[in-house]
């Protein structure tokens, strides 16, 4: 035991010095470079096949590809992946998707799609185009537009509706990441019926006071109201299990449900008068 714990030097291992053969790291330098724009242009164009809605067209690269899920039923369904980091300065994405006559499409985003910060670059620009033919439907389960801090994204967004048809499209913008501020979003919205003007909307995120009015995120009423709408009633009637709902069927489906809060705001909401404020 003596021997075992004795402090003479051991020869079972060569020096660190002999195992580890000195090297010379080369010195590197550490420069900072502009994106290279990347233009995308996405083409989705399907028709209806006796009891099934066919893909005739899926074309398309770059920033998202287009992914077949599924074709072998009333709706077809198709997936937008993101093959690339996006929206950098100068990007140009343009999605074209055309829905034939008695069409069914239901289109899905995989993943959160983030406007990056443009470093004094150009912004990027989104330019969507969405044709949905007589008595066809066009479903878009679009996943949050995250304006990180220093963004800046110009898009323009046309529905052009035949007799008959429908679109449910969902839009959400996530206002800057977590601790830091909203990039800039230039957006405007064009919906057209048998091609005379059904809706127009536009939004600027650089506005301030029109982000902090009622009609926008809120400041004080306008944002406890906007909390109120956002927090589901589990358990009560009227609300989906592990959902809410939006819009006016939304606030019908809450008042339902019997939440003191957000009943006091269906009645707000239901006792204003058609066209003007109370």
């Amino acid at each position: 035991m003596a021997s075992w714990l004795g402090t003479a030097p051991g020869n079972s291992f060569p020096p660190t010095r002999g195992r580890w053969p000195r090297t010379c790291t080369p010195r590197t330098t550490i420069t900072t470079t502009t994106s290279i724009p990347t233009p995308t242009r996405i083409e989705i164009t399907c028709a209806r096949d006796g009891a099934a809605t066919r893909l005739t067209r899926l074309a398309g690269g770059g920033l998202l590809r287009p992914r077949i899920l599924s074709t072998d039923g009333d709706v077809a369904r198709v997936a937008l992946v993101q093959t690339a980091a996006s929206l950098l300065a100068g990007d140009r994405l343009e999605i074209d998707v055309r829905c034939g006559p008695g069409a069914r499409l239901r289109l899905v985003d995989v993943a959160a799609l983030v406007a990056h910060d443009v470093r004094g670059g150009e912004p990027a620009q989104v330019e969507v185009r969405l044709e949905v033919g007589a008595r066809a439907r066009l479903e878009w389960e679009a996943q949050p537009l995250v304006l990180a801090a220093g963004s800046a994204v110009r898009r323009h967004t046309e529905v052009e509706l035949r007799r008959g048809a429908a679109a449910l499209l969902r839009d959400t913008l996530v206002l800057g990441r977590a601790g830091e501020l909203a990039g800039r979003l230039s957006t405007h919205t064009d919906v057209r019926h048998e091609s005379r003007p059904l809706h127009a909307e536009a939004l600027d995120t650089g506005d301030v006071g029109l982000l902090r009015s009622p009609g926008g995120a809120g400041q004080r009423e306008g944002a406890r109201h906007a909390r109120a709408l956002r927090r589901p009633c589990r358990g009560r009637r009227g609300v989906p299990a592990g959902g809410r709902r939006d819009g006016a069927a939304g606030t019908r489906g809450f008042a339902r449900g019997g939440h003191p809060r957000l009943r006091r705001c269906a009645r707000a909401v239901a006792a204003r008068p058609a066209g003007g404020r109370r």
